[in-house]
């Protein structure tokens, strides 16, 4: 197996034992807060560490930028599809009440924008596609795209997106600085 995989493995194990830490601590808000820069450390140490190793196994021999870009993605990217799995089982089976927790402020702040049939009589003078339904129709509506919009699978969507992006922009980085000042 690869340097660069094996990293990336033991930075996911890391991962998920500080979330299992946080949670058996019941520290499940403060892991929440805490756990975007954890992940954004361990990818970037995913990355630049499993390039350094990789490139030290093949002998710092000179490859193509784009081989080792890939080489640098390989970490990355099997830390971001792992902790994206991770993160939907976490938020659907292990602690829902983050998302539980988010959903009721969303209701919430719907339920003050439109308190009340007097004020969905207004909403529906304001916007046209509300007219000729219920303000039970309303509040069922927008109790439907809040389950959907947020829950587990959402939340392991964007961290899987955002990190591939930011898995891209890494690995760049850590060949350019590998190039440039590591074995300059």
């Amino acid at each position: 197996m690869k340097p660069s995989i094996k990293i990336a493995l033991v930075s996911v194990a890391i991962s998920i034992a500080l979330a299992l830490i946080f949670f058996y601590f019941k520290q499940n808000l403060l892991w929440y807060k805490l756990s975007s820069f954890i992940h954004i450390f361990l990818l970037l140490s995913s990355i630049a560490v499993g390039l350094f190793l990789t490139k030290k196994e093949e002998g710092f021999k000179q490859q193509h930028f784009l081989d080792d870009i890939k080489i640098a993605m390989q970490g990355g990217i099997i830390y971001i599809i792992l902790m994206g799995f991770f993160t939907f089982y976490y938020h659907s089976s292990i602690d829902t009440s983050i998302v539980d927790t988010k959903r009721e402020e969303w209701m919430t702040s719907i339920e003050d924008n439109v308190p009340n049939e007097a004020a969905y009589i207004e909403l529906q003078k304001q916007d046209p596609t509300w007219k000729g339904k219920s303000y039970l129709d309303y509040i069922e509506n927008q109790q439907d795209s809040v389950y959907t919009f947020i829950s587990a699978k959402s939340i392991a969507i964007a961290s899987v997106v955002a990190g591939l992006f930011l898995t891209l922009f890494f690995s760049i980085f850590s060949v350019i600085i590998l190039r440039k000042a590591v074995l300059r």
